[in-house]
């Protein structure tokens, strides 16, 4: 747990771990070939890189918001050979800040992806933020309900989508959507159908937390896309568009897969 110094005394942020996992390290670089980043990233024997499952929560005088849940813990035997998850961490961030899950009002989901969304569950099968108002793209959780052909394999996480359809707190938006004067929920798309991305402005101190439009440094430069990407034109521009806002608000950026240096400073 890391806490973020920001500049409106009324806003805490917090950087929380829900863990790490391994994911296949060619498809996460996707078209960039392997010569130009082989030797600067440590793989395992599987050629599977670490990813850190980074999440934040904003705390507000009003409202505790959680943004991601990392993986979770209820996989199968054979998702746990391929992606070899680390111990769940999130509950335990959370106790360190003084906020048990009983406590979170929003859980703001950058997209419904395994490793982003897994964590809402707990391992007896309840939502782990039962009082949490769970806000997510309308169009996200079309796809993840009946997924085609090209994201069948993005959303196997049934049994979540169907207790959240079922949550009597389910709030689907549609494109940008404005939580309250300090915090703007950005559809971006790209990544997935309806990736969406947080961004905390008060101050003159702007905060981008990207999910996985930004997931690692390595993922600065536009052009840099994952093998994951459902409209690989659309994310290159809305990394434009994002880099070229923090580059003129001086404001900071924090990657969702790193674990070294997870929040950025801009102009870099």
């Amino acid at each position: 747990m890391q806490k973020i110094t920001y500049k409106d005394q009324d806003i805490k942020l917090y950087l929380l771990s829900a863990g790490e996992y391994y994911s296949d390290a060619g498809a996460a670089m996707g078209v960039l070939p392997r010569k130009l980043w082989d030797q600067k990233i440590k793989l395992d024997f599987d050629f599977c890189m670490k990813f850190e499952l980074n999440c934040l929560l904003i705390k507000t005088n009003n409202h505790n918001i959680l943004v991601d849940t990392g993986i979770g813990e209820n996989y199968t035997e054979k998702q746990k050979r391929i992606y070899k998850p680390s111990k769940f961490l999130l509950l335990e961030e959370l106790i360190a800040t003084g906020t048990p899950k009983e406590d979170i009002d929003y859980v703001i989901l950058t997209h419904l992806h395994f490793d982003h969304t897994g964590g809402i569950l707990s391992k007896d099968n309840r939502l782990n933020f039962p009082n949490a108002e769970y806000i997510i793209q309308q169009s996200e959780f079309e796809i993840a309900l009946n997924p085609d052909i090209l994201n069948q394999s993005a959303y196997p996480l049934k049994s979540h989508y169907e207790l959240l359809k079922n949550h009597n707190k389910l709030h689907l938006i549609n494109n940008d959507y404005q939580l309250n004067k300090e915090i703007t929920i950005k559809k971006t798309s790209g990544h997935s159908k309806g990736m969406q991305i947080v961004e905390i402005n008060s101050n003159d101190d702007m905060v981008y937390f990207s999910g996985d439009l930004f997931p690692t440094r390595f993922h600065l430069n536009p052009a840099v896309t994952s093998a994951y990407e459902v409209n690989r034109e659309t994310i290159i521009k809305e990394k434009i568009n994002i880099i070229d806002r923090l580059n003129k608000t001086q404001g900071r950026l924090i990657l969702g897969h790193e674990k070294e240096s997870p929040i950025l400073k801009f102009p870099l």
